[in-house]
């Protein structure tokens, strides 16, 4: 897929439960912080498969997670819920819900 159609797609994606005002600075947040929106849009699909309810929250967690932590660490963030979704949904919800805060107090590298 080639960057620009995966970074309108993954701005459709975000966008279902964001809108579309916050979808667009986000995705242009992580194209600027050189990650692959195909990369983000494969670990987003790997979640909804094996959580929707999981999907949804790490979308939702997203404007946050930039606001506190920054973009930088998105793919790793996004990593880690994919495994914790493999053993527990309650766990994961907890991971995308409260990870950003927490993340937040760690020193943020893209400032």
């Amino acid at each position: 897929m080639e960057s620009s159609e995966a970074a309108q797609r993954l701005i459709e994606t975000l966008a279902g439960e964001l809108g579309t005002p916050i979808a667009k600075p986000l995705v242009t947040k992580v194209t600027a912080a050189r990650h692959q929106p195909g990369a983000v849009l494969t670990l987003l699909d790997e979640l909804a498969e094996l959580s929707p309810k999981a999907a949804r929250a790490a979308i939702e967690a997203l404007p946050e997670l930039e606001r506190r932590a920054g973009i930088a660490c998105l793919l790793s963030w996004l990593d880690l819920g994919v495994a914790l979704a493999e053993s527990s949904g309650a766990t994961t919800l907890k991971y995308f819900k409260e990870s950003p805060l927490i993340l937040g107090v760690i020193d943020r590298d893209d400032t």
